[in-house]
């Protein structure tokens, strides 16, 4: 009787304990049990770890609250970066926040109710052989079965129903540059079996506002094999306004992505904020194409571009896979404005200039020249890509001389460039080739243009606003070779060649003029790299043969000033004509000033240039010095000599008050001048 009441008593205090056990299990389930959880924090780190295939550390204080919904509250959490980048973490977060259902942390899947998590920063870098540091090496679900190289079984995320970040900084890191910006807030939710969808709101530089918008499939997704998971970003920033559309394949382990994209905005100077950097003036700018990006091959096909005038369309594929990246393409511009990239851009409603007016070019030339020698591009960047792309130009803007039908084929390939080039200018078609030689311990550039039995067009027109010229050309070449290791110091070690051989040329084909023969049987002009122009002419004018040397000023100065020596000496038929001193736009103070001289033996010699009788035999000398300013010209210690009679001269404009002429003659003997002048005339 003793035994029963005790095993009665045994049994009823036993499963007294049992409930009162399974009653502080289901309260501390329900209500939750803090811990501090530093012991775990190796095995949750491995857990980390294994979601991402990266390095996770957790630093600070650790607690974790064991119920139904863990709760995990971290002091501090780096992931680390892979071997070979500048820093030691990819990411850091100053504190997070994170509640998850048990049961499918007991499947190895983590199912997160809420992330809250504030002061991060996140430095993203491409390091100098391509790899990035953000590519990770997550699970598959069809690659479940196969062993893992960190953990032995592989971590799922299957749902986020609410993401909060605040305070976050972003930096990029590439090619010894940062970009950096800031995200207030970013607010995501990806519920299971719900769209992921992730809105970012922040600033650039403290006070412009943008506004990023994620929208994808079900985070359970991601983890199919050959499943497309759809995608689309948008942002909003200062007027521009940009739109990815499309879907991802297998993003977690060999992705593969098909993507329209759309891009617009009227004013490129927020995104240069946005990007920091410096980009061209280009005005509205619209951009749009279908992107693929598979097995280390992005391709875009159905490119359309308009940037102020100018206008693109055609395809690109770029080639990652091999040691260096490869381009291929063909690009197509009915119209290139290069003003932007060369000059202060007019606007882009501004009226275009009239191909046939040429006044202006030298001052054009000498601008892009020093727009140009601005530049600081890295020639030694040639040599890091292969590629073959085609670009035609159906008509340039904003270079010198009228410009069309354009194309230019480049071959890319180890370290060297080399691009035919085919173009008309004024009328002419040109053939050359531009070739760069990145390889060279200094890089060479070269870049040639020339044509065989043309016509002369509107070349004189255009470069040297001299209606009426007509003629053929036999043979045209212009040449620049320059070395260095940027643009800059190519154009400044520029060398020039120009050669004119065979040309039949006549000029005065204007109404009321009278045409006049010119033939040139060779010109060749040279500026060496650092030297000065050297010159000779030979030819015939009106019949009469004469030949000539020229020796100026170097290329520099040519191109950065309106100032140029000028040294010539020319001889015909025993007429000897000399030329000295400095060509130079017209100013309030100074100009061109020059010397000249002409002498011949026999005057008959020079008849036709001079309207004298071709029997004179007197000697004819002539000699003046001329100045001209922008509001007055002189002629002054003007000498003419012809036989025994001699005439002495002064003339000037002078616009001191009311512009006048002043001329002041004193003629010796002049019946002998009179007599040849008058037999000349007759």
């Amino acid at each position: 009787m003793n035994v029963r009441r005790v095993l009665r008593r045994l049994l009823l205090g036993s499963l007294g304990l049992l409930v009162l056990l399974l009653l502080a299990l289901v309260l501390a389930a329900v209500l939750g049990v803090s811990i501090n959880a530093a012991p775990w924090r190796q095995p949750i780190a491995a857990k980390a770890s294994a979601l991402i295939g990266r390095p996770v550390t957790l630093e600070g204080p650790l607690r974790l609250t064991v119920g139904l919904r863990p709760e995990l509250t971290i002091g501090g959490i780096a992931v680390t970066n892979p071997p070979g980048f500048s820093a030691p973490n990819l990411a850091t977060l100053g504190r997070v926040h994170m509640l998850v259902e048990l049961w499918p942390l007991l499947r190895d899947e983590i199912s997160v109710l809420a992330v809250d998590a504030e002061d991060v920063h996140v430095r993203l870098e491409q390091a100098a052989d391509g790899r990035v540091n953000w590519n990770f090496a997550l699970p598959s679900k069809g690659a479940a079965s196969e062993p893992q190289p960190h953990v032995a079984q592989p971590v799922r995320l299957e749902q986020i129903d609410r993401l909060t970040l605040k305070r976050i900084e972003v930096d990029f890191v590439s090619g010894g540059t940062t970009r950096s910006f800031a995200l207030d807030e970013l607010n995501g939710q990806g519920a299971r079996g719900k769209p992921v969808a992730v809105t970012l709101k922040g600033r650039v530089e403290k006070s412009f506002p943008y506004t990023v918008t994620v929208n994808g499939g079900s985070l359970a997704d991601l983890y199919e094999r050959d499943k497309p998971w759809p995608l689309q970003v948008g942002l909003e920033f200062a007027g521009t306004a940009l739109n990815v559309s499309g879907a991802v394949t297998n993003p977690m382990t060999n992705p593969a992505a098909s993507m329209l994209f759309g891009m617009g905005t009227q004013d490129l100077s927020e995104v240069e904020r946005l990007l920091q950097a410096r980009l061209p003036p280009l005005g509205a700018t619209a951009l749009s194409g279908h992107v693929t990006w598979a097995g280390g091959q992005l391709n875009i096909a159905d490119l359309r571009g308009v940037m102020g005038r100018s206008t693109l369309e055609g395809t690109l594929a770029f080639d990652l896979r091999g040691a260096r990246p490869r381009l291929n393409g063909q690009l197509r511009m009915p119209v290139l404005d290069m003003s932007p990239f060369t000059s202060a851009a007019a606007p882009a409603d501004a009226p275009a200039p009239k191909p046939d007016s040429g006044g202006d070019a030298v001052a054009d030339l000498r601008k892009s020249y020093s727009q140009i020698e601005r530049r600081s591009y890295d020639l030694r960047e040639v040599g890091k890509y292969d590629g073959d792309l085609l670009l035609q130009v159906d008509r340039w803007m904003g270079v010198v001389g009228d410009v069309r039908d354009s194309e230019l084929r480049i071959s890319l390939h180890d370290g060297k460039l080399k691009a035919p080039v085919r173009t008309s200018v004024a009328d002419v078609a040109l053939a050359g080739e531009l070739d760069i030689d990145a390889l060279k311990p200094t890089p060479e550039f070269s870049l040639w243009l020339g044509t065989q039995k043309s016509k002369l067009g509107r070349l004189a027109q255009v470069f040297a606003s001299m209606p009426g010229v007509e003629g053929e050309l036999g043979r045209f070449r212009l040449a620049l070779e320059g070395r260095g290791n940027n643009l800059r110091e190519v154009v400044q070690s520029f060398s020039l060649k120009f050669e004119l051989m065979q040309a039949h040329l006549s000029y005065g084909h204007i109404q009321g003029g009278k045409p006049v023969d010119v033939r040139v049987d060779a010109f060749q002009m040279g500026i060496p790299s650092g030297g000065k122009l050297t010159g000779t002419l030979r030819g015939s004018l009106v019949g009469t043969p004469f030949q000539a040397r020229f020796s100026g000023g170097d290329l520099p100065t040519l191109t950065r000033e309106t100032r140029w020596p000028l040294q010539l000496d020319a001889s015909a038929t025993g007429a000897v004509f000399r030329l000295s001193g400095v060509l130079a736009a017209p100013e309030a103070t100074s100009g061109t000033d020059i010397t000249f001289e002409l002498a011949a033996k026999r005057a008959g010699d020079v008849a036709r240039w001079l309207g004298l009788s071709r029997e004179a035999s007197a000697p004819v000398f002539i000699s003046a010095h001329a100045r001209l300013e922008s509001d007055e010209w002189r002629l002054d210690h003007v000498i003419a000599r012809l036989g025994n009679t001699a005439l002495h001269a002064e003339m000037a404009r002078v616009a001191i008050g009311p512009a006048r002429v002043c001329i002041r003659v004193l003629v010796q003997r002049w019946m002998h001048f009179v007599r040849a002048w008058r037999s000349g005339r007759s």
